[in-house]
């Protein structure tokens, strides 16, 4: 993959977006304070000036560009203002959120510009960004099993991109950027590409180093979402119809289901052999204690949310303020609108997507999607990570150039 000056730049419009978890994590420890606070401070005045830029161009540019890509800026709009207006009501809103959500509309309108005015050049510096974290991140999980420190136990562990879970947001970025670039053939002069080169493509090696260090981590989640990745490929690679099982309405009634199972059916075993098969049970690692206070919350706060600073308890004692389910966890702190925005936005586009009868890149932007939706019914999620996948959603959708590329048969 060549790279280019262009490349490069906005690899580092999109990196400070990611900071990395391991900065907060070494300065509670008391390492190197001054260090990770400077280095904090620095990733928030980049995220700041560079959501500024946008933000202005967006508004202010009058080209066609604004006018294709101002669906997705628009519903982070709205959804940041549900954000902010269920913390005023709840009173848990304080100026730094404020900034958080301010960044997420700059971020929308980011990967929108970009990818809207060069689409290779938008794939080829998120793949760039993020292979070069997973590598490292998952090297560095080979050198050190138990984190910097050695640590006693996989969840006290610091590694080089946070903790134990924390490297899955990076596999799946790197994994999404990299194959959507090899299925639509971007890579290739005039768009002519087999989907895999037998010889020279390195995904699979990457994806069993991922895996390694999934599985030195303990981390059931990140493993599970890779294994899925690696089925679908291995099906896409021998040209099983595979596509077609990855239409979202299938998708959406099969992850309904687990969620059900997961939060209101307990008692029952379904789910028993294949978390035994993990190494978990249905404790899932002590979650369900804290989805049930998360559940009596929502009972009582459903509507404006129980606010910011909610916080909930393991039987040991010690408190989270995350319900290690981004649904329940936004439900808990800001209530049932923003939740049904965000579902409202991704169920219409992926319905239109699927229309478009562009089946092999489309199934792979609903494998995505599904991936990320599992993985956030176990733990928290960047909304960052879910506004790139919309952005190459809604590109995909209505992009008039689709048509162009010339995808395999059946």
């Amino acid at each position: 993959m060549k790279l280019n000056k262009r490349c490069i730049k906005y690899s580092m419009v999109l990196i400070p977006y990611f900071e990395l978890f391991t900065f907060s994590m070494l300065e509670e420890r008391g390492i190197a304070v001054a260090l990770f606070s400077f280095l904090g401070i620095l990733f928030s005045l980049s995220r700041t000036l560079i959501s500024t830029y946008y933000i202005f161009n967006q508004v202010f540019f009058k080209g066609s560009i604004r006018k294709q890509h101002n669906y997705l800026w628009a519903a982070v709009l709205v959804f940041g203002m549900s954000l902010i207006i269920s913390s005023s009501f709840n009173k848990s809103i304080y100026l730094s959120y404020l900034l958080g959500v301010y960044n997420y509309i700059g971020f929308a309108a980011a990967c929108s510009s970009i990818l809207y005015k060069d689409e290779l050049l938008f794939m080829k510096s998120g793949a760039v960004i993020f292979g070069i974290l997973s590598l490292m991140g998952s090297f560095s999980i080979f050198l050190f099993p138990n984190g910097f420190f050695n640590a006693s136990s996989k969840a006290g562990a610091v590694y080089l991109l946070g903790s134990k879970n924390s490297s899955f947001y990076y596999y799946i970025m790197f994994i999404m950027f990299y194959l959507y670039l090899k299925i639509k053939g971007l890579d290739y002069k005039h768009y002519k590409i087999k989907f895999i080169d037998k010889k020279y493509d390195f995904f699979l090696i990457y994806l069993i180093i991922f895996i390694g260090s999934a599985l030195i981590c303990k981390s059931s989640n990140t493993l599970i979402c890779l294994l899925i990745v690696l089925v679908y490929y291995i099906f896409f690679f021998y040209r099983y119809k595979i596509q077609k099982l990855m239409n979202p309405y299938i998708v959406f009634c099969f992850i309904g289901i687990v969620f059900y199972f997961l939060l209101f059916n307990k008692d029952n075993n379904i789910l028993e052999p294949l978390l035994g098969f993990f190494g978990r049970t249905s404790s899932y690692s002590g979650r369900d204690d804290i989805w049930e206070q998360a559940i009596e919350i929502i009972k009582e706060h459903w509507l404006a949310g129980n606010g910011i600073g909610s916080e909930f308890y393991l039987p040991s004692g010690v408190y989270t303020t995350h319900a290690h389910n981004w649904y329940l966890d936004i439900i808990t702190k800001y209530g049932i609108i923003p939740l049904i925005l965000f579902a409202f936005y991704l169920i219409c586009h992926m319905v239109n997507l699927w229309g478009n009868h562009q089946y092999k890149i489309n199934s792979f932007i609903v494998l995505i999607i599904s991936i990320l939706l599992i993985h956030s019914m176990f733990d928290d999620i960047s909304l960052y990570i879910f506004i790139i996948v919309f952005v190459v959603m809604e590109y995909q959708e209505r992009s008039k150039a689709a048509d162009r590329y010339k995808l395999l048969a059946y």
